[in-house]
């Protein structure tokens, strides 16, 4: 539960974030879908820490969970909320775990 609280609050920077760049609708779409990912991780794979976090895990174990048990955002909704909450956490918070998993390969 700690880990959770922990990553709720970790979301609630993201969103305050991108207020300052994007309209505040945005910003809580993205942030929903973050709380998604939160209700999802820590719960199906018991996940207590960041590096936890394996790519496919992040990626497409969570969009096939949203798909069948949420349903209310596009697959590239998501995948761009969460490529913008792994880049926050890398450039404000200095956190690159999740980073790695969505920069594109040069």
């Amino acid at each position: 539960m700690e880990f959770t609280k922990y990553l709720e609050k970790l979301n609630k920077d993201f969103e305050k974030y991108l207020t300052t760049k994007y309209s505040k609708r945005t910003a809580y779409k993205h942030s929903v879908i973050v709380g998604y990912f939160i209700d999802f991780a820590p719960f199906d794979y018991g996940i207590t820490s960041i590096e936890q976090i394996t790519k496919s895990m992040y990626n497409s174990k969570f969009w096939t969970w949203h798909q069948n048990k949420i349903g209310d955002y596009t697959k590239d909704e998501v995948k761009v909320a969460m490529k913008k909450f792994a880049m926050f956490l890398e450039q404000e918070k200095n956190i690159s775990h999740l980073a790695n998993f969505v920069k594109t390969k040069k």
